[in-house]
């Protein structure tokens, strides 16, 4: 066996390190040269954010539908939206995820979903994102699988989902046996008064059955003290980008709030 030294990529990702600063970082510029490359948009004019506000596609239309969950009947304005994608990677090709040294390491989750943003089969969307001293290492944007009814159902689900990623995030991290705070309560934050409230409580207001089990899933998690659900204000909700369109600048400020930006400027030794 033969010492290669310190990894430079892997899988396509490359890492940089300032050990001065104590500061290592992953970019996925490469990757992503590749992908402009194929696509015959290397020299494409960059652009800010993936999707922004009042973005809308129908599963009759849709090439990407919101960034790839449908593939049939491409259309002219859904072309357009893919260009918008390139656009967006153009401009962040030199973003890095970057990771400090740090003696505070909590795990901290976010998450919230839209209400019926599906056009087609008024779907939600649920989000969350986890961190672990500031920086992100774990994400998610999915469609959820149950019509909801109502904002709060809509949140409920996302708020089972958020749950059972934290318990898994907590036994992983456990196992690893390198952070002791893991076995601190694991807070999971909402911009939703009511079902912070309700998380806490025993009654969720809702009709139909398979919100009901993800609700007394929740509060389970909750009185075991697996979890703690908190409230956060609208404005600190950095995982909007991955349920809803922003605008630019608000899009811009949740990301680099995950610790995702180009200020990271190191060369691998």
């Amino acid at each position: 066996m033969k010492d290669m030294g310190e990894a430079s990529y892997v899988i396509d990702i490359k890492i940089k390190r300032d050990r001065s600063q104590r500061i290592l970082g992953l970019s996925q510029e490469t990757y992503i040269n590749k992908v402009l490359e194929r696509f015959r948009m290397k020299d494409c004019s960059p652009g800010i954010a993936p999707i922004v506000k009042c973005d809308r596609f129908s599963l009759n239309q849709c090439l990407i539908g919101m960034l790839g969950r449908y593939q049939s009947n491409p259309s002219l304005e859904h072309w357009k939206a893919a260009k918008k994608v390139m656009r967006y990677l153009k401009g962040t090709k030199d973003y890095k995820l970057t990771c400090r040294r740090s003696n505070h390491l909590d795990v901290v989750g976010y998450s919230d979903s839209d209400f019926a943003g599906f056009i087609d089969s008024r779907k939600s969307t649920s989000g969350y994102v986890f961190l672990l001293a500031g920086r992100a290492i774990s994400w998610r944007s999915a469609k959820q699988t149950l019509v909801a009814t109502s904002t709060i159902e809509a949140k409920f689900v996302s708020c089972f989902e958020a749950t059972s990623q934290a318990i898994w995030l907590r036994s992983f991290i456990s196992g690893l046996q390198v952070i002791d705070s893991i076995s601190k309560l694991l807070r999971i934050y909402y911009d939703n008064s009511t079902i912070v409230f309700l998380a806490k409580n025993n009654k969720s207001g809702s009709r139909n059955k398979h919100i009901d089990i993800k609700y007394l899933a929740i509060r389970e998690r909750v009185k075991s003290n697996k979890v703690a659900i908190e409230h956060i204000s609208v404005g600190l909700m950095i995982v909007d980008p991955l349920t809803k369109g922003l605008s630019p600048k608000a899009y811009k400020e949740h990301v680099e709030h995950k610790r995702l930006n180009s200020v990271l400027k190191i060369s691998c030794n």
